[in-house]
């Protein structure tokens, strides 16, 4: 049986997006072969939670070490929180058993902070166990093109390059719109 942790964080202000995702992701999983637990920073509790097994947490008083007895750690939403000292100092030294990993999904929240840190040792000869995976909506089967369509109405195209096309730029608190490719080059 591999066991399975996974971290999430939703709220009002961000959405129960993460949560979905993550319970969706757990529920494809065979329960002959895996189990898992989800600890969330949750600020309003769905209904339908009740189905997993679950613990609500609170990031920064959170005890990792009950992390050390799975075999699989999901990072979900990622970049929203203090993640490098979090993995650095309570995630990786749970990773002990042979063969542990962890796996970080986030919508990208600029290029100078710990997930695009992480993100880029995937392609880095120095850190050789590491994979990056960049997955734009183009990958989602069941995305629309009537969403897509309204997204591109409600959003700044940078919104739009953060949220759908996983793109690593800067976006907010910007006081004209700044295409880091083109204007890098």
């Amino acid at each position: 049986m591999i066991k399975l942790a996974a971290l999430t964080i939703s709220s009002p202000e961000i959405g129960m997006g993460h949560l979905v995702r993550t319970t969706q992701l757990l529920s494809t999983l065979d329960s002959d072969k895996f189990s898992f637990k989800i600890y969330g920073e949750l600020k309003s509790i769905p209904h339908w939670i009740d189905k997993f097994d679950y613990e609500i947490i609170q990031y920064d008083l959170f005890d990792y070490e009950v992390l050390n007895k799975y075999d699989l750690i999901i990072f979900d939403e990622a970049a929203l929180a203090d993640g490098k000292d979090a993995f650095n100092v309570a995630l990786r030294p749970t990773l002990d058993k042979i063969n542990s990993k962890a796996v970080f999904i986030s919508t990208p929240r600029g290029r100078n902070n710990w997930f695009a840190d992480f993100y880029h040792r995937g392609f880095s000869e120095e850190f050789q166990d590491w994979a990056s995976i960049r997955a734009t909506y183009h990958e989602n089967p069941r995305f629309s093109d009537d969403d897509i369509k309204e997204a591109k109405k409600a959003m700044s195209s940078a919104e739009f390059a953060q949220e759908y096309m996983a793109d690593f730029n800067t976006y907010e608190g910007q006081v004209w719109n700044f295409n880091f490719a083109f204007n890098t080059q």
